[in-house]
């Protein structure tokens, strides 16, 4: 009987590079269509579990590029989404969670989140946030470059899509995190 040594752990090994975060927005950052944003003060974060993925908005005293609503109406009344200037900074809870697990102090909290806890607005009102917004054309191709199983979509509008670079909690986060750790 012939021995035949196989390496199992080959089939797992990747042979294309695996870009960092770092790296991601490096390039991100060489388009003349993203832009970053730091040091962004928030007032306060509204989740919302209306939609299959629950998202968060961090309402911030600066002025961003997000949707608006403009002056057009469709048939049935209801002003058309159009971009413009907004304090709102829209975006997943699972990009938020995954920001917050770079933080020992916020991934306590990063699962909750992620699930679409009301936690957010406790934890990060009154803190600031790093973003970067990206505009891309209706009817361009997005992928989302922070994906690992990265899908194609094409918008029927003009869209800013905004990356949550980092985040800072507010005084009531860190009284949360110390609540937290004192029950321990």
């Amino acid at each position: 009987m012939e021995n035949k040594t196989v390496d199992f752990f080959a089939q797992f090994q990747d042979e294309t590079e695996v870009k960092s975060r770092e790296d991601i927005v490096t390039e991100l950052l060489l388009k003349p269509t993203v832009k970053r944003l730091s040091g962004l003060h928030i007032r306060n974060v509204v989740t919302n579990t209306t939609k299959d993925v629950p998202f968060l908005t961090f309402v911030v005293k600066e002025w961003v590029v997000g949707d608006t609503r403009g002056e057009a109406t469709d048939a049935f009344g209801i002003p058309e989404v159009v971009l413009g200037r907004t304090h709102n900074v829209v975006v997943s809870a699972y990009a938020v969670s995954a920001v917050m697990k770079d933080s020992p102090r916020t991934a306590l909290f990063a699962q909750r989140v992620a699930n679409g806890g009301d936690v957010a607005n406790v934890l990060f009102a009154g803190g600031t946030m790093d973003i970067l917004m990206e505009y891309v054309a209706a009817g361009e191709e997005y992928v989302n470059p922070f994906a690992t199983n990265a899908v194609s979509k094409v918008f029927d509008r003009d869209h800013v899509i905004t990356h949550v670079l980092g985040l800072t909690m507010g005084e009531t986060g860190m009284d949360a995190y110390n609540a937290m750790l004192a029950r321990l």
